[in-house]
């Protein structure tokens, strides 16, 4: 079965063509079929194959034809891109020295949460520590909301 990635819907010109690659298939009981495209040595995906334009996939079974419609590549495949982001290799330790989510200091917050825990192994009562989250009870307990 092979399998192209294009940079149009119903396009046949081979200069559309940007990526291919050709894997023997074997369908399960239920006619389904399972692959990892890039796989094949010589036949990975390229790098920058997902920035920016759409893409479409085209499956042709047995050199019988490409099945129609292609398909839109939607998120997954556009992922690949987040494993290299601004120059980091994929897979390197990030380290932060701060990180913002909806406007609040994560790192502070977490540092902050460290020192309260860090007082109650101290045997500080649990009632005088200002500051606590709100899902925490006074009595260092998790509060479960239903």
């Amino acid at each position: 079965m092979t399998f192209r990635i294009w940079n149009d819907a119903t396009s046949i010109d081979p200069g559309d063509q940007l990526w291919w690659e050709t894997l023997d298939v074997e369908l399960d009981a239920s006619g389904f079929f399972e692959v990892t495209l890039g796989a094949t040595a010589g036949r990975e995906l390229p790098s920058g194959l997902f920035e920016g334009e759409p893409r479409w996939l085209g499956i042709e079974p047995r050199s019988s034809g490409e099945l129609s419609p292609r398909q839109l590549v939607q998120s997954v495949p556009y992922a690949l891109r987040a494993g290299v982001a601004s120059g980091l290799a994929a897979g390197a330790d990030i380290e932060a020295d701060s990180l913002r989510i909806g406007g609040t200091d994560v790192m502070a917050r977490l540092a902050s949460m460290e020192s309260r825990l860090a007082m109650l192994e101290a045997g500080i009562p649990w009632t005088s520590i200002t500051g606590r989250p709100e899902w925490l009870t006074t009595s260092g307990t998790v509060d479960v909301v239903p």
